[in-house]
């Protein structure tokens, strides 16, 4: 599983480094409204499921993904580095990087769906699945989305 997650890492930091990479472009001012914790949780749970479940499609959509999500961040930092003092930015960031801990090993899940499904079809299935081990993966990424959701709603958006 290591390797899935490092694999992840440096798609996550592609992501950031193209998305950081493009120059802004001039926009308005969007009123996002008001967000609760749920409303955090939520978005951020379909990004891992999306990532989980794209192990189902030889792991492109988990890539993809994840290195999209990486980009918005990239993007992100790139307008408003602009603006902002980076010690700022660092303060403000810090919650979300819990978060991005998730998106990493919901890719590495979805990567790990990909090999078991790989070895089903090329070794006529006799490779065993580690449940226990996804399981626990698994369940470590939906708790930290839960847990940047609250961090990100009591700390960044205060």
């Amino acid at each position: 599983m290591r390797k899935l997650i490092l694999f992840a890492i440096v798609m996550y930091i592609i992501g950031i480094v193209i998305g950081f990479q493009i120059d802004p472009v001039l926009a308005e001012p969007v009123n996002t409204g008001s967000f609760t914790v749920w409303d955090i949780a939520k978005n951020n749970l379909s990004v891992v499921t999306i990532n989980i479940a794209g192990g189902m499609s030889v792991g492109v959509i988990s890539v993809v993904n994840t290195i999209y999500n990486g980009f918005v961040l990239g993007y992100s930092l790139s307008v408003v580095s602009d603006y902002i003092a980076w010690d700022l930015i660092f303060r403000h960031f810090l919650p979300h990087s819990i978060e991005i801990i998730g998106i990493i090993l919901s890719c590495a899940l979805g990567l790990k769906i990909t090999i078991y499904v790989f070895n089903i079809i090329f070794t006529k299935g006799s490779i065993e699945f580690k449940q226990m081990e996804f399981t626990i993966y698994l369940i470590t990424t939906i708790l930290i989305i839960f847990l940047a959701a609250i961090l990100e709603f009591y700390i960044s958006m205060s």
